[in-house]
């Protein structure tokens, strides 16, 4: 009887059944059209799981597309995972399709030459490095962003050419797969230096505000009569916050101004 567990095994946890159902140039964690359904933005991506050590398919637009490779094989061929008949049909089909032999009794090695592949001139990738999904939303700079960078001499210009950008939303997993989404606001604005395969989040904890007000503010509050502890508390913590926001922000800038 073949076993799920051997199947894995025997397609790098999933990995080369991926490979073999889903058409396209597509790799790992970047994100492509869902063939599942008429998917018209492309959210779905293939990544590896470090929690239970397979690789999965994760679709943004639609979580009800998201699934292991059973799942996947269960979808093409209109069979429900979640039924033991069902489940053990897609074994059959999977080790039959990529020619495995277990359920003869005569497996076979495999390999990945063999198995029709997405980018056939490409090294097999491995989950020694396994990205996490993401996505992100962004937004065309608000006119308080752009005097927030314009203090340290940057111009819209140089952040486009450098590929910054305005965030208004981003959403990621944790390393136990849990989901969890950031926001941008107007106390926190949220930036993205986008490469060529990530995006690196850049949130300085920065109010909009004049800098020499929010210091004028801060410094009544701290020697009024009457003050609690807990503002006063409060009123060093955000003044130390500041100033490493500001730290950073020059930094950044003067890395950006001397690409």
């Amino acid at each position: 009887m073949l076993r799920k567990e051997e199947i894995l095994s025997r397609t790098n946890n999933g990995l080369l059944v991926f490979k073999h159902y889903l058409p396209g140039d597509w790799r790992i964690g970047r994100h492509f059209l869902n063939p599942l359904y008429q998917d018209k933005k492309a959210s779905c991506n293939i990544y590896f799981d470090r929690h239970s050590g397979i690789y999965k398919m994760k679709d943004f637009g639609n979580d009800s597309y998201s699934g292991d490779c059973f799942f996947l094989v269960g979808q093409l061929k209109g069979l429900d995972c979640n039924r033991a008949a069902d489940f053990v049909e897609i074994l059959e089909i999977i080790d039959r399709d990529l020619g495995l032999g277990m359920a003869s009794g005569t497996p076979v090695s495999i390999p990945p030459a063999t198995v029709r592949r997405a980018v056939p001139d490409k090294p097999e990738e491995t989950p020694e490095k396994p990205v996490k999904p993401y996505q992100f939303r962004e937004q065309k700079f608000p006119l308080a962003e752009l005097v927030y960078w314009q203090q340290y001499g940057i111009t819209p210009e140089l952040l486009e050419h450098y590929k910054v950008c305005s965030l208004r939303e981003y959403n990621s997993e944790t390393a136990e797969g849990k989901p969890y989404t950031y926001t941008s606001s107007v106390a926190e604005p949220m930036y993205g230096y986008k490469g060529k395969q990530h995006i690196k989040l850049y949130r300085p904890p920065v109010l909009h505000a004049p800098l020499p007000l929010r210091r004028q503010l801060r410094r009544k509050l701290l020697f009024r009569v009457g003050a609690t502890a807990r503002q006063r508390r409060h009123a060093l913590h955000h003044g130390r916050r500041e100033r490493r926001a500001f730290a950073g922000s020059t930094r950044f800038s003067r890395y950006l101004l001397q690409q």
